[in-house]
């Protein structure tokens, strides 16, 4: 799966008010059931913020934001476009919630035009471009997005975060030289969060002990994580190094959080397989399945490791 990064989230602007059922009040328990996913109620809340302050452009992008989560996304237009013509502050986050609005109506010309009005808002940095472009991605704009990738080239870079970005640039343009040169110059500049870039994109180039060298970057200038750990554990299988990829799943498994449990688990799995731990994995693949049984990789796993003889003898 592709991680995206750098991207651009559809903002539901705050104000500090005191609670009650005046237009502040109504803001406020919108807030709180957008926070809390009930978009419904969000909208409704919003609806009566916006009917007793109509002019007032946080109301009117609250409102905006909620239903275009809630689904509505021609009432979202109709709302976001009101909070901008009334000069709401973080034009840059409605443009882009704007952008994702006229997506979700099939309206594209005029969504590329608001993701065009979303990178103008600041047409110097590079992460408008980045997520700008991961946005149009996402809509299969390919053609649109690289070409405004293109154009993010120009730009000038001046720290370490500059190179990072750009090498994402090239990246996204499939150019993994000098993607893999900007990286190693933001790691260079000061950012050592680069390093997983650069591991990225050594795998994608098949260059393991590169890969293994940049984790181990990352861990010793920024510190231990479990995707860290996990991905290390990827590139010891690749390199045949069995025995530290089972050292490395198990830090990982030690440190993760529930959402990174499936990938770390499914993966000591396959450690333990190529490590010739046959019983362990199957042990394991056993386990796995009955947590998440919809995994079809794991369910291929399970049968191969049932059909090994040390497990069949066991049995």
């Amino acid at each position: 799966m592709r991680k995206i990064l750098f991207m651009a989230g559809v903002a539901v602007l705050t104000l500090l008010t005191g609670c009650g059922h005046s237009a502040s009040g109504y803001n406020e328990i919108g807030m709180e059931n957008y926070r809390e996913a009930n978009y419904e109620k969000a909208v409704n809340a919003f609806k009566e913020a916006v009917r007793k302050d109509g002019d007032n452009p946080v109301y009117l992008a609250n409102l905006g934001n909620a239903y275009l989560a809630y689904g509505d996304s021609e009432k979202a237009v109709q709302q976001l476009d009101k909070a901008i013509e009334n000069k709401a502050d973080n034009s840059d986050d409605l443009y882009y919630a704007l952008a994702k609005a006229y997506f979700e109506s099939g309206r594209y010309d005029e969504g590329v035009a608001a993701v065009e009005s979303f990178v103008n808002t600041d047409y110097k940095n590079y992460k408008n471009y980045l997520s700008a472009y991961e946005l149009l991605y996402d809509y299969k704009l390919y053609k649109t997005g690289e070409a405004l990738l293109s154009q993010a080239l120009e730009l000038k870079t001046y720290d370490g975060n500059d190179f990072n970005s750009k090498g994402m640039v090239y990246y996204y343009l499939a150019d993994y030289e000098n993607a893999r040169i900007y990286f190693d110059r933001a790691r260079e500049s000061g950012c050592p969060e680069a390093s997983l870039n650069v591991a990225k994109v050594d795998m994608l180039l098949e260059n393991y002990g590169e890969a293994l060298g940049a984790y181990n970057y990352y861990e010793n200038n920024v510190g231990r994580t479990a995707f860290v750990y996990n991905q290390k554990c990827v590139v010891n299988i690749k390199l045949g190094n069995y025995e530290d990829a089972v050292k490395c799943i198990n830090e990982a498994l030690s440190m993760a959080s529930e959402e990174e449990q499936e990938e770390i688990l499914f993966n000591r799995i396959v450690a333990y397989e190529k490590n010739g731990d046959y019983d362990t994995a199957y042990s394991f693949a056993k386990s796995y399945i009955e947590k998440y049984p919809d995994n079809a990789q794991a369910q291929k796993e399970y049968m191969f490791l049932s059909t090994q003889a040390s497990v069949k003898e066991g049995r």
